[in-house]
């Protein structure tokens, strides 16, 4: 089986036009764009690429996000993975954003809503996969 990766440049250059035709071919598309935004803009979001036929799209792991994509996407729509911390994001990132977690303690917080709300998988770096499994696996 073959996977296509639209992101957010390839996206912005017109490669959505590409989602169609690519499933209809038989391959699953990947649509990486991280989406994250007020509820409904989220949910509009993920309907118009369902209706693409995209199989995965990434959005932020915060709770309203998650929440409005995995409503959306109903039974049919693409997997939601979230995606915890951006991958370029540190520590110094993460605390100028006012965060009082650590990444390791923010990933695990994050990937537990993930799984609460309904969410098929998680986006993670190599070294931040583990809090996302160990997380993932607490019931």
């Amino acid at each position: 089986m073959t996977f296509y990766k639209i992101g957010y440049q390839l996206a912005y250059a017109g490669g959505l036009s590409l989602v169609r035709p690519l499933t209809e071919a038989g391959k699953k598309v990947f649509v990486d764009l991280k989406l994250h935004d007020i509820g409904n803009t989220v949910k509009r979001g993920v309907e118009s690429l369902s209706a693409l036929g995209a199989t995965f799209l990434t959005v932020h792991a915060y709770p309203q996000t998650m929440q409005a994509a995995v409503e959306a996407r109903g039974k049919t729509g693409p997997k939601i993975l979230a995606v915890t911390v951006l991958t370029s994001y540190d520590e110094a990132d993460v605390q100028a954003a006012g965060y009082r977690l650590n990444i390791a303690d923010l990933v695990a917080m994050r990937a537990r809503q993930a799984k609460a709300l309904g969410v098929d998988g998680m986006s993670a770096r190599p070294r931040r996969r583990a809090a996302c499994a160990r997380s993932w696996a607490i019931r």
